[in-house]
C-alpha cells in the first residue's frame, strides 16, 4: 500500500512503504450437518402429548419414527424440544413429532417418548 507523507520538501512528498502481508485466519464454529431426508409425517395425534420436553443425555432427532431412520441432528443434554400432539407408533413406543432450535437452526423431526430420553416440562 501506499501512505501519503506530508513534508515541506517535494523530494519526500510521497513515501513508498514496506508492503507487509497480513494474513488472517477465521475460524468459524462447525455447521451443523444438514440431513436431506425427507421427514415423514406423524400417523396419530394426543392432545394430551402437546407440550415442552427436555432431553435426558444426548438424543438423536430422526426423520423418521423408529430408531432405523435417518438422524437429522444428536440433540444435547437438556435441549428444549416442543410437541404439538403429533406422534407415530413403532412396537408400542410413541416417537413424538417435534421441533427444537440448536445453534439457530430449527429442526423437525421424531425423537422416542421413552422417559429415559425425554422429560416433560
Amino acid at each position: 500500500f501506499t501512505v501519503a507523507v506530508h513534508s515541506p520538501t517535494p523530494m519526500f512528498a510521497r513515501q513508498r512503504i514496506r508492503r507487509h502481508s497480513i494474513s488472517t485466519t477465521r475460524l468459524a464454529a462447525p455447521a451443523p450437518s444438514v440431513s436431506t431426508a425427507k421427514i415423514e409425517s406423524a400417523k396419530g395425534f394426543d392432545k394430551t402429548l402437546a407440550g415442552a420436553y427436555k432431553t435426558i443425555g444426548s438424543l438423536y432427532l430422526r426423520a423418521g419414527a423408529g430408531k432405523g431412520k435417518p438422524e437429522l441432528v444428536v440433540m444435547p443434554n437438556n435441549t428444549t424440544v416442543r410437541n404439538y400432539g403429533y406422534y407415530t407408533l413403532v412396537d408400542g413406543t410413541k416417537w413424538l413429532y417435534v421441533q427444537t432450535t440448536i445453534k439457530g437452526v430449527t429442526y423437525t423431526g421424531f425423537c422416542s417418548s421413552n422417559t429415559k430420553y425425554l422429560a416433560k416440562q
